[in-house]
C-alpha cells in the first residue's frame, strides 16, 4: 500500500513547472513494487499523463491538478492515495522593453510588459529614481527632465504589478552628464 506521497511543488505551480511525486510504500511479503499513476485537472482525468511527473506548461491560472497513486507487487494492486490539490498560481508579469538614449528634452522612456496570465491592467510605479522623474501608472511612459544638479549616474527601479499578487522589478540607470549632454540610459 502507499503510505506517503512527496509531492513538489505542494501548495502551488505557475503554469510551465513540471510536478513531481515520489511514493512510499510497502509491501508485507517484500516483494518490488512498481506504481501506477493517473493525473486529473480540474478533476478530469489528463489524456496523455502518467508516471512521477506531470507537465503544466499547457494549464493556465486557477487551474487544479492532483494525483493518485497506486502500488503494484505484480499481484495485488492497492486502493488509490490520492494526493492533495495543487493549483497553478498566478504568473508576475515581465518587462519586454529596455530603456533607451534620452533627447535634448530631457529622458523619456514607455516601459513596456507583458502578463503571461493576460492579466489587465497592469500597474506602473517608480519605488527609486531622482528627483522630479514621473511614471504615468497604467501606461507606463516615464518622463523626466534632469535639473542642472542632477548630473551623474541614477538608478531607477520600476515596479510593474498584475493587481493580483504578480509583481516585477525593472532596474535601469540614467546617466546624466554636464549641462550640455543629455541623460542616457543603461539596461540592467
Amino acid at each position: 500500500t502507499v503510505e506517503r506521497l512527496h509531492m513538489g511543488p505542494s501548495l502551488g505551480v505557475t503554469a510551465g513547472e513540471l510536478i513531481e511525486v515520489a511514493p512510499d510504500a510497502r509491501d508485507g511479503e517484500g516483494d518490488t513494487i512498481e506504481f501506477e499513476y493517473d493525473w486529473f485537472v480540474n478533476g478530469e482525468a489528463a489524456a496523455g499523463a502518467g508516471g512521477p511527473s506531470f507537465d503544466t506548461a499547457a494549464l493556465a491560472k486557477g487551474d487544479v491538478v492532483r494525483v493518485e497513486v497506486r502500488a503494484s507487487d505484480g499481484r495485488d494492486v492497492s486502493d488509490p492515495f490520492m494526493s492533495p490539490d495543487v493549483r497553478v498560481i498566478n504568473r508576475p508579469p515581465r518587462v519586454v522593453s529596455k530603456p533607451g538614449s534620452s533627447r535634448a528634452g530631457g529622458f523619456a522612456y514607455a516601459v513596456v510588459a507583458q502578463d503571461p496570465d493576460g492579466d489587465a491592467p497592469l500597474h506602473f510605479e517608480i519605488e527609486e529614481g531622482p528627483q522630479g522623474m514621473r511614471i504615468e501608472a497604467h501606461s507606463g511612459e516615464i518622463r523626466w527632465q534632469p535639473r542642472p544638479d542632477q548630473a551623474g549616474r541614477h538608478q531607477v527601479r520600476v515596479v510593474v504589478d498584475d493587481l493580483r499578487g504578480g509583481r516585477v522589478a525593472h532596474v535601469f540607470e540614467v546617466n546624466v552628464g554636464g549641462a550640455s549632454a543629455p541623460p542616457a540610459s543603461v539596461g540592467r
